[in-house]
């Protein structure tokens, strides 16, 4: 469903849309952008090039060169550019990532240890959001940021660079049955039960940080 004033602009690259997307009035969508089924582009947003939207996700506001996986949302303003989003990810509302540096210079990324960065040879690069993983409302993301799986992202200014797996705000960690019983909340809002074998996972990735 295509609503009015929506603007589709695939003059230099497709748009590919699957089956039962809504797409919102007055969205300005530029490829190469793909969407999967069931997905939902919110009011006004502006999908730019190279974007993909996977299944039974809603996204709003301004994405650019992104990848969304299955069930995640952002649905309101914001600019996300450049990054790579997980499964069951909520990015709240007027969030937004840096993915140019000032001095644009190359990004450097942490995969793990904060003492050792990698420099990507990128000039531009967001954030790689890991499954599960909570972001507040008028989050600023860093340049480069990896944030693990997990994790509740909360607080003013910028956040750090690197966000470890289970991360709860900068200091703390979350509790794993509360976390649980929250994901089983979210997944039940979409008629999916969550499985022993995926519980039983995730404690082993949690017990697994520090």
């Amino acid at each position: 469903e295509i609503k009015h004033g929506v603007i589709i602009d695939a003059s230099k690259s497709p748009v590919i849309i699957g089956k039962n997307v809504t797409i919102d009035y007055g969205s300005i969508i530029q490829g190469p952008v793909f969407i999967d089924d069931n997905s939902y582009i919110s009011q006004g947003s502006k999908i730019k090039p190279g974007t993909f939207i996977g299944k039974n996700c809603k996204v709003g506001g301004e994405v650019s060169m992104s990848v969304f996986s299955n069930y995640s949302n952002k649905v309101h303003d914001g600019f996300l550019g450049h990054s790579f989003v997980g499964e069951w990810v909520n990015i709240g509302a007027g969030t937004n990532n840096s993915n140019l540096k000032n001095n644009y210079s190359s990004v450097k990324f942490i995969f793990e240890n904060p003492e050792s960065p990698i420099n990507t040879g990128e000039q531009f690069l967001g954030a790689l959001i890991g499954d599960y993983t909570r972001i507040g409302i008028s989050t600023m993301i860093n340049t480069g940021t990896h944030i693990g799986l997990g994790s509740n992202v909360i607080g003013g200014d910028f956040q750090s660079k690197y966000i470890a797996p289970f991360s709860w705000g900068k200091k703390n960690k979350v509790d794993f049955d509360k976390f649980i019983k929250t994901c089983k909340i979210m997944k039940k809002r979409r008629n999916i039960d969550m499985s022993i074998t995926e519980i039983e996972f995730l404690k082993d990735l949690y017990n697994k940080t520090s």
